[in-house]
């Protein structure tokens, strides 16, 4: 009798359908990275108060988080293709009219869009992707692919963003950016898909394919799924699903924006912190591909619980470090706990999407978790920075967010015999 484990690895991961779906994943990150670092400038040239650029910086990923749960509610197999592709359209459409965003309403009616598209377009990729792996394929192999692109995306995106700007100058170089999400249009099209079989479907998922109209009229209304899925958050596998992906963006936001200005103190260049940040980038895009084996191997909550704490020792670390090599150094070992961490809570939430919930919800779940740890390690680190300093911010910060993260742990682990009882 085959093992069924010996037979997942035959069949191996390079399907057609799910390289495509990495494919758009690549190009969409890539266009989000370049116009990460364009949009400063961008709004620097047209005279915005330092204040005003965070502000607008972090509106888009708000109005990215707004959008997940309605794209999961919204998402089944039979309207995937659709909704991918309207998404990619409009996200590339409102990137393109940034130069001519020169009313303040305008700008800040245009980056909330911008963000509501690419809010939808990455929770309707990452559920056609749970629903484009075959039966026979390992899911962490597959999972761990996913996160590898998401992490070369991001990589191209910082990598190229400032040479489009110097080559091409900044309008151009947005019209550049909007190419990108428009060329991802080109893999959406014919993607099989292994929907989840209606007897076994969870909360929130519609039928798929050709019984798709008759899903809209005999499923279950928006109220009753809303109704069924809060009792499902509060799963301690969805909680902490929920709450590794937020402390673990949390952490690197905080990170990302912080080493910038403590860079500067310290003698350092712009320059200089490009390099620190492509190596973060470049260890994630060759390390997650790599990951999903370790999450197999030693399991989801390990692989976190000891990521996360090894990354707060590491932030601590920054302080202490003043020349260019070390903090690469330190970066790098960063991007090592990174790709670890979010390739094994990947694999937790595909398992969140085939256990307690449909893959669109789990997928918007999972992204929103994301966005809130984005958004809110700037703010966390600046409250903190203002009350003692960037140094001693980087020393109590991750401190304060890992107990945290432990503590909610603890708590939805307590609540778990009260809600299987």
């Amino acid at each position: 009798m085959d093992d069924p484990a010996k037979a997942e690895s035959k069949a191996g991961v390079l399907q057609w359908g799910l390289i495509k779906i990495i494919l758009t994943l690549l190009l969409l990150t890539a266009a989000f990275g370049t116009t990460s670092i364009l949009f400063p400038p961008f709004l620097d040239g047209l005279g915005y108060h330092i204040s005003a650029i965070g502000v607008l910086v972090s509106l888009l990923n708000v109005a990215a988080l707004l959008s997940r749960l309605p794209s999961g509610l919204l998402y089944n197999a039979g309207r995937a293709g659709r909704l991918i592709r309207l998404s990619l359209i409009l996200f590339g459409v409102t990137t393109a009219l940034y130069p001519f965003a020169k009313d303040p309403l305008f700008l800040w009616s245009l980056r909330f869009v911008n963000g509501l598209f690419y809010g939808v377009a990455t929770t309707v990729n990452f559920a056609m992707y749970m629903d484009a792996i075959p039966p026979q394929v390992a899911r962490h192999r597959a999972l761990a692919l996913y996160a590898g692109g998401l992490a070369a995306g991001h990589m191209v995106g910082n990598t190229i963003g400032g040479y489009t700007h110097d080559i091409f100058g900044m309008d151009n170089a947005f019209f550049i950016t909007a190419f990108f999400s428009s060329a991802a249009l080109l893999f959406t099209f014919r993607i099989q898909l292994y929907p989840q079989p209606p007897a076994k479907r969870p909360v929130g998922h519609g039928e798929a394919g050709e019984d798709a109209q008759a899903a809209k009229t005999a499923g279950p209304s928006w109220l009753s799924r809303i109704r069924r899925f809060v009792p499902a958050f509060l799963d301690p596998l969805v909680v902490d699903m929920f709450m590794v992906a937020f402390f673990l963006n949390l952490f690197f936001s905080l990170a990302g924006t912080y080493v910038t200005l403590y860079a500067l103190a310290v003698g350092l260049t712009l320059g200089h912190v490009g390099v620190i940040k492509g190596a973060l980038s470049l260890t994630n895009a060759v390390t997650r591909p790599f990951s999903g084996d370790l999450a197999s191997r030693f399991g989801e909550d390990r692989i976190s619980n000891i990521g996360l704490t090894v990354t707060t020792c590491l932030l601590m670390v920054i302080p202490f470090l003043s020349t260019l090599v070390p903090l690469v150094i330190l970066f790098v070992l960063m991007g090592f706990m990174r790709a670890g961490v979010l390739v094994s809570n990947t694999v937790k939430a595909a398992r969140v999407g085939e256990k307690r919930m449909s893959r669109g919800m789990a997928s918007g779940l999972y992204n929103a978790a994301t966005d809130l740890g984005t958004v809110a390690g700037p703010i966390y680190g600046g409250l903190v920075a203002s009350q003692v300093g960037i140094k001693p911010m980087f020393w109590v910060s991750p401190v304060i967010g890992l107990g945290a993260y432990f503590l909610v742990q603890w708590v939805a682990r307590r609540r778990a015999p009260l809600m299987s009882a």
